[in-house]
This record gives C-alpha cells, sequence and structure tokens, in this order.
C-alpha cells in the first residue's frame, strides 16, 4: 500500500499502465530510432510482446549502455508483471553486485512493485526506490498537458536510460506522447550536437555540465533542429541559460525532480499539475493535487527496498519528504535551494552550498565548482570548495569578499581539471570530500 496516496484517482488520459501503453498508439508510426534501425509502433509492440514471454525471473537487472534492447526490455519486463532494476554502467562491478543482492534479498516487497531505482548515493548509501506502473506513467503524462506534443516530435537523452528518471523522461514519455524517441550516448559536446543533427532530434534532456560544454563549443554554430531542452538540476548558472538561449536560440527549462517521485515535479519554478508543493520548516514537500482533473492521481514512490522506518519516515505527516531546502512564494512559485543535508554548519552560521558555487560560477575564469564542508575542530566544518578554470583560489577568494558574508567565503581550496560526477551528472560531494582528505595526506 502506498503511504502516500493509498486510493490513487487515474489519470484523466492515456493508459492505465504501462503494460498496456501501446494502447491507441498508430501502429504504422514510426516509434524508435537507434542508429539505422527503426520500429515502428507496431513493431515495436510485437517486439515487447515476444521478449515478454521469455522472461521467466521476476527481476530483470540491466546494466548497459544505451540501446533500443534496453527498452524493449525494459517494455517487456512491465508487460510481464515484473520488476525492472536498473544499474548504470558506470558503477563498479562490485557496487553493482551489492545492489543486485540487496535487491534478491529484500524481504518486504509490495504486490504492485514494477521497478527499483537507487538513489544517486551522492551524500551516503544508495536507496532502493520502489515504484508501480502507476507512479511511472506521470512523467510522461503530465508532459503531454505541459507541453502538447508536435506531429515532428523526435525525444532523446545521452543520459543512461539504466536510471529510471531518465528512461522515464526519454523513452517511456516518448511512447506516451505518441512522438518518436531517439537513442543518444554520446554526451560530449560535439558527439551530442551531431547526433541531433543526424536524428532530427526536436527535444533533448541534459544536465547542466553538458549546456555549460555546448555554450563553449566553438566548432558548435547551431543545433538545428532542436526546440527544446530540458535541463535537470536546481543549481544550474542562470548565465549559462542565458547565453544558450543567445547562442542557439532556445531558451532551456529548468526541471526539478528526485527519483521518489519519479524524475521532475517542478519546471522553472511551477509546479506540474498533478502535485502540490508545500514547504515544512524549511523543507520542501509534496502531496497529491487536491483540485482539478489530475487531483487525488500522484502516488511517489512506493517506499524504500526493505526500510520500512526509511519509508515512514519519507512519507510522515502525510506528504513526501523531498530533503531538499526551499520555499514557495505567494504564488506558488518554488525556489530549491539545496539538499538539507548539504548544509554546512560554521561555528552556528549556516551556509548553503549551493549559494556559495552560484557565487564561484558568476565569476569569470571558473568553469566549475563544488562546495563541501569539511570538518574542523574549533568551528564543526568550515566552507571548502573544488573549482575548475584558469582562475586561481586566492583571487577567487578576494573576489568573493564583496558578493558572500565573510564566513561563507571558501576556507579550502582545491583547484582540479574537472569535479566527480555519478552518472546522472550530479556532483559527487563524498568523492569531494575525498579529494581534499587526499590532498591533505601525507
Amino acid at each position: 500500500m502506498n503511504l502516500l496516496n493509498a486510493d490513487p484517482q487515474p489519470y484523466p488520459f492515456g493508459p492505465a499502465s504501462v503494460a498496456s501503453i501501446f494502447v491507441g498508439s498508430d501502429p504504422l508510426a514510426l516509434a524508435l530510432v537507434d542508429g539505422e534501425r527503426t520500429w515502428t509502433y507496431g513493431e515495436l509492440e510485437t517486439a515487447v510482446e515476444d521478449r515478454s514471454k521469455d522472461l521467466t525471473e521476476r527481476f530483470v537487472f540491466w546494466s548497459a549502455k544505451n540501446s533500443a534492447e534496453l527498452v524493449i526490455e525494459f517494455l517487456a519486463t512491465q508487460r510481464a508483471g515484473h520488476v525492472w532494476v536498473g544499474l548504470p554502467p558506470t558503477l563498479s562491478r562490485g557496487n553493482r553486485e551489492t545492489l543486485m543482492q540487496r535487491v534478491l534479498e529484500a524481504q518486504q516487497l509490495p504486490a504492485d512493485l514494477s521497478a527499483v531505482a537507487f538513489t544517486s548515493g551522492t551524500t551516503g548509501q544508495p536507496k532502493g526506490v520502489m515504484h508501480s506502473q502507476h507512479s511511472m506513467l506521470a512523467p510522461g503524462l503530465v508532459s503531454i498537458d505541459e507541453d502538447p506534443p508536435a506531429t515532428d516530435e523526435r525525444i532523446g537523452t545521452p543520459l543512461s536510460l539504466c536510471i529510471l528518471n531518465m528512461l522515464l523522461l526519454g523513452p517511456v514519455s516518448a511512447l506516451l506522447r505518441g512522438s518518436t524517441a531517439v537513442i543518444m550516448e554520446r554526451t560530449w559536446d560535439e558527439g551530442f550536437a551531431e547526433d541531433v543533427r543526424t536524428h532530427h532530434v526536436t527535444k533533448a534532456f541534459v544536465v547542466p555540465t553538458m549546456l555549460h560544454d555546448l555554450v563553449h563549443a566553438e566548432t558548435i554554430t547551431d543545433l538545428a533542429p532542436l526546440r527544446s531542452v530540458i535541463v535537470g538540476g536546481a543549481g544550474i548558472n542562470m548565465d549559462v541559460i542565458d547565453a544558450f538561449e543567445t547562442r542557439f536560440g532556445v531558451r532551456p527549462v529548468r526541471r526539478w525532480g528526485f527519483t521518489e517521485a519519479p524524475t521532475g515535479v517542478v519546471t522553472d519554478g511551477y509546479p506540474f499539475p498533478h502535485v502540490e508543493i508545500i514547504e515544512i520548516e524549511g523543507e520542501l514537500c509534496v502531496r497529491p493535487a487536491s483540485s482539478g482533473r489530475w487531483a487525488g492521481s500522484f502516488t511517489g514512490a512506493l517506499g524504500y527496498l526493505d526500510d520500512p522506518e526509511a519509508t515512514e519516515e519519507l512519507f510522515r505527516d502525510g506528504v513526501l519528504h523531498t530533503g531538499d531546502a526551499g520555499s514557495v512564494d505567494a504564488n506558488g512559485v518554488v525556489s530549491v535551494t539545496g539538499r538539507l543535508s548539504e548544509m554546512i554548519i560554521r561555528g552556528g552560521a549556516n551556509i548553503d552550498p549551493t549559494e556559495v558555487e552560484r557565487a564561484l560560477l558568476s565569476l569569470d575564469g571558473i568553469a566549475d565548482a563544488a562546495v563541501v564542508g569539511m570538518d574542523d575542530a574549533r568551528l564543526g566544518q568550515v566552507v571548502a570548495a573544488a573549482i575548475c578554470g584558469v582562475s586561481g583560489p586566492d583571487r577567487a577568494a578576494a573576489r568573493l569578499q564583496g558578493e558572500l558574508p565573510t564566513h561563507a567565503v571558501p576556507e579550502r581550496w582545491l583547484l582540479v581539471d574537472e569535479l566527480p560526477r555519478n552518472a546522472m551528472g550530479k556532483v559527487d560531494r563524498a568523492a569531494v570530500r575525498q579529494l581534499f582528505h587526499d590532498s591533505t595526506s601525507p
């Protein structure tokens, strides 16, 4: 039973399950493109049906590069009533085996469990987030209200489709919208631009680092026929958004979401119609919409894998606690400032690392930055910044003096070639802290 919404209302339109995703589709329309290979909706449904008959194990684990086979396997898993578990191929073999074993040994599994997605684990042990087919339909169906499909729409993302959020935002949303899903894999600027042009991608999902690299890529002059770019992450530099729009004529849309939703619930500050966002003691929380045609349909995750205590904490007081700090203004506009767990407490003063990162990224000569709290015997924590670029720490610190409170200016610095990131493109803060530890080790 879902603790947030035990009796969810059906969505106002669309299929009732991922298993029935092809209901109402045009069998002759182009559904999937992977390089030179293509599938119509009719051909894709046949491939999914055939594959579903061969699946015998309850859990289907997948860890490989993006491909049409991945999409077919996921849809076949749902049609067969089994459980999909995607594991990013960037994980070490040992980490993959550990996560697989956690799934296989889990004792408390909901009857409607259809997928397990592991959180990024950037601040601790990855949690296994359990989802039903109902919850996995939401991103694609809600997107139809937010941005009605165009007749020539082609949707792609080069981010790993082994990450459930990316799979739902990319291919699954494309199929729910009656559009064409394009398999992409190249995340670097020139490779991404070539794939967009070659496969006529009109809508793409990216991460902030990709936007930055595209803006600064001297060899890329346009991204036609790309008309829509959605970028995940709350801390993106608005100067990069503006520069991307100036250069390519497309203004990226910022989306905020999380694995437990699954994926996005807010676009450019405005909540999607199936949810309400409220702020409780500085934390952003989510609950089902109470009015409109989407009222009562949002469920979020079923809970955490084999962790009832964490599940109860996730849904305490009848809302989904995101763990993100932020606020909601009088007009309902949502502002996300960072993770509550990442707040730096220096001598009793709270410091939001994302605010320091924004200030750093506004300085010329700094291409990327990550700010973390490092233990300090006297103050508890001090602010530490790892930066990429040509501007050195001394110069950056001096320029921040007028931009930030004195206690928020980093006291420890590290100049690196690149920041450690996970498969979702998020900065791995645990790895950043380790870089600081390694730099001071004898």
